[in-house]
């Protein structure tokens, strides 16, 4: 036998190879009992936080004592120009778009926007008008405390019947008394109306 016998090659790597530092990670857990890597066999979620952002949260500067108190007198007057001016000529512009207004459906759009210019031009109107008439009536009340008279706050209904007093005197000054008068009959009888038994339908 001339052949010779040689020892096949160890297929185990000796010594170190590349690769050795990449395979030999090491795994830090606060756990020996957790898993070193997160399983492959477990699907990752659809939605995922990728990147932790800091959460911004909104303010509503209605509630936050951030942005001050708020005083009605004087928010009404830093927008007294809304229904001085803005509102005024929004009315006018309306007005001249009616009048160009084509087809009943554009004609409607634009009445509705009209009267509701014009309502809240008149409800800012007599709101004005009770402030300025609570205002005197404290201003009142102030002097004749002053010249020796106990303390006396008008109940809502007398303040309620001033405010119409003075609506009433308003409104014959400027003629417009018995359409108001004619408006509010009107209104009364409509509401009257409901409380009316229908007639009977007889065979």
């Amino acid at each position: 036998m001339g052949r010779s016998l040689r020892q096949p090659a160890d297929p185990r790597p000796t010594g170190k190879q590349p690769g050795a530092a990449r395979n030999q990670r090491d795994f830090k857990r606060d756990n020996k009992n957790r898993p070193s890597e997160a399983s492959s066999k477990r699907p990752v979620p659809r939605f995922r936080e990728a990147l932790q952002v800091p959460k911004s949260e909104g303010r509503d500067p209605r509630f936050d004592g951030l942005s001050g108190n708020f005083v009605d007198e004087r928010f009404r007057k830093q927008y007294a120009f809304l229904f001085d001016e803005a509102l005024p000529d929004e009315k006018r512009h309306l007005r001249s778009t009616l009048q160009k207004a084509k087809g009943a459906s554009k004609r409607a759009e634009v009445q509705a926007q009209l009267t509701r210019v014009e309502q809240q031009i008149r409800e800012e109107q007599a709101r004005r008008q009770r402030a300025k008439l609570t205002a005197e009536l404290k201003a009142k009340e102030r002097e004749e405390v002053r010249a020796g008279k106990r303390v006396f706050h008008k109940k809502r209904a007398e303040r309620r019947a001033d405010e119409l007093r003075v609506r009433f005197l308003e409104l014959k000054a400027s003629g417009r008394l018995d359409k108001a008068l004619a408006k509010r009959r009107r209104k009364n009888a409509a509401k009257d109306h409901r409380y009316v038994p229908s007639a009977r339908r007889t065979a």
